[in-house]
């Protein structure tokens, strides 16, 4: 890079003197700003009178960069060129997240890793574990068709004895 290249490349206000061409018949959008604008610029021979007569920095890459101005140099812009980026080292996949195993605060229609679906209270239908997984005390398990009941949710206080079966009120109600 030239001597005056670098110095306009640190100030841009430097370019003023550089000549340039702009093409007479406007390319820009009736109506639009940037038409307004073109119209006032479009006789600057110079960057300096392209700026005093209302045309903008932007203007200027961008009329440059679609052919609608040419510098007298024949040269493009003289900015500073941006540092090029290195590019970014792929992220590897993901792997899946595991299940876990819905605990009593959890929602009680989540999906369960049992089988058989048997660690909620058939009444009202919250988990019958800890928040540990295991199973919690005073549940009663029918011995009709092995429903899980919580002693709340059957009217009881205590666990019945172990010797006596302990029956839900659906089978209550089917027995004759």
């Amino acid at each position: 890079m030239a001597e005056s290249e670098a110095k306009a490349a640190a100030d841009p206000e430097d370019d003023a003197g550089r000549k340039l061409t702009v093409m007479q018949e406007n390319p820009k959008r009736e109506g639009s700003k940037s038409n307004e604008r073109y119209e006032l610029y479009k006789s600057a021979t110079t960057v300096g009178e392209f700026l005093a007569q209302g045309g903008t920095r932007p203007d200027l890459i961008h009329d440059v960069g679609k052919g609608f101005i040419v510098y007298g140099d024949g040269k493009g812009h003289s900015f500073p060129k941006k540092p090029e980026k290195k590019p970014k080292a792929p992220k590897p996949p993901r792997e899946p997240k595991a299940r876990k195993t819905p605990k009593a605060k959890e929602d009680p229609w989540a999906v369960w890793d049992d089988d058989d679906l048997d660690d909620v209270c058939d009444v009202c239908g919250t988990s019958t574990l800890t928040e540990g997984g295991a199973p919690m005390s005073g549940v009663l398990v029918c011995d009709g068709c092995d429903a899980e009941v919580k002693l709340g949710c059957a009217g009881l206080t205590k666990v019945p004895d172990g010797d006596e079966p302990w029956r839900c009120a659906q089978c209550v109600g089917e027995e004759p």
